[in-house]
């Protein structure tokens, strides 16, 4: 089965109830905020982003995300057409409905930005607390070294039980005199007093 890659983070058969068919395409009016520009599209282009919902996870498909939350759309949509021609919305159509607006919240371009704008600044806080000075810093290494915690009944070490920047920084670095290069997403530089 071919890999779906134009991921929609808004479903096309929403778009569809917005717009018109033409031959085999559901078209929409689209209203370009940034160009003020507006124009007709298809919904396939609308709403968008080449791999947006793509993911890397064990034995997952790279698509198998965008695939699920293909299902929860489809019984999505088909619930508003419920709703919309019988007027009744409860039971599983008022759920389906529901986990769709839900879904619509926190999948957008811009959510996403924001919440990596918000982990990168908690990792830069966190960097700038752990580095504060050399003495901390040291310490802390050596404490991260040395515990292990038991989890879920596995033996495992405090590294997993931090965030993944600072698991990084405290694996893979090793600061110089004067400074530590920090390999997280914003590719920030901290110092070391």
């Amino acid at each position: 089965m071919t890999e779906s890659r134009n991921h929609h983070f808004v479903p096309q058969g929403y778009l569809g109830g917005f717009g018109w068919k033409r031959g085999k395409h559901h078209m929409v009016i689209v209203h370009d905020f940034k160009e003020q520009k507006t124009y007709e599209a298809n919904t396939r282009n609308v709403c968008a982003q080449r791999d947006f919902m793509r993911f890397d996870f064990n034995d997952r498909a790279p698509d198998w995300l965008e695939n699920e939350l293909g299902k929860l759309e489809s019984n999505a949509v088909t619930a508003i057409r419920d709703v919309a021609s019988s007027g009744d919305f409860r039971g599983g159509n008022r759920n389906h409905i529901l986990n769709l607006m839900a879904v619509l919240a926190v999948r957008s371009p811009e959510q996403r930005e924001s919440m990596r704008d918000f982990h990168a600044r908690v990792a830069e806080r966190m960097l700038d607390l752990l580095l504060e000075n050399k003495e901390d810093w040291e310490k802390h290494k050596r404490d991260m070294e040395q515990e292990t915690v038991t989890h879920f009944g596995r033996l495992r070490g405090p590294l997993q039980m931090v965030p993944p920047c600072i698991r990084l920084l405290a694996t893979k670095c090793v600061p110089s005199r004067h400074s530590l290069s920090c390999p997280i997403e914003a590719d920030c530089r901290h110092s070391i007093l």
